[in-house]
C-alpha cells in the first residue's frame, strides 16, 4: 500500500510530498509538521523506540520520525493523519 506523506519544514515552510511504500525516515528537527494520507484502518499503532516515534502500518510499512521524543515540548512536529477517503477528515 502507497500513501502520500506531506512534510513541511520548519524553515522557510516550504511542503514536501513523498509517495510511501515501505520506510520513510524524518527528522524531527527539520519538521514542523508531518501529515500522513491514510485509513484509520491502515494503522497498526505507534512506538518509541529511543528518540525516535515510529508510525506502523497493516502492510508492513514504517514512518520513523528521528529525534521526535528529543525536542522540547514546543519544538515537536504535529503529527496528523487525515483520511482519504472522508474528504480530508483529520483524526
Amino acid at each position: 500500500m502507497a500513501f502520500r506523506m506531506n512534510v513541511t519544514q520548519r524553515d522557510g515552510g516550504q511542503k514536501a510530498v513523498y509517495q510511501v511504500n515501505g520506510e520513510k525516515r524524518v527528522s524531527a528537527k527539520d519538521a514542523s509538521s508531518v501529515q500522513l494520507m491514510l485509513e484509520r484502518s491502515d494503522l497498526v499503532g505507534t512506538l518509541r523506540q529511543g528518540d525516535d516515534l515510529l508510525i506502523r502500518l497493516a502492510d508492513g510499512s514504517l514512518v520513523r520520525i528521528d529525534g521526535y521524543f528529543a525536542c522540547d515540548e514546543d519544538a515537536k512536529p504535529e503529527v496528523a493523519f487525515t483520511e482519504t477517503a472522508a474528504e480530508g477528515d483529520e483524526w
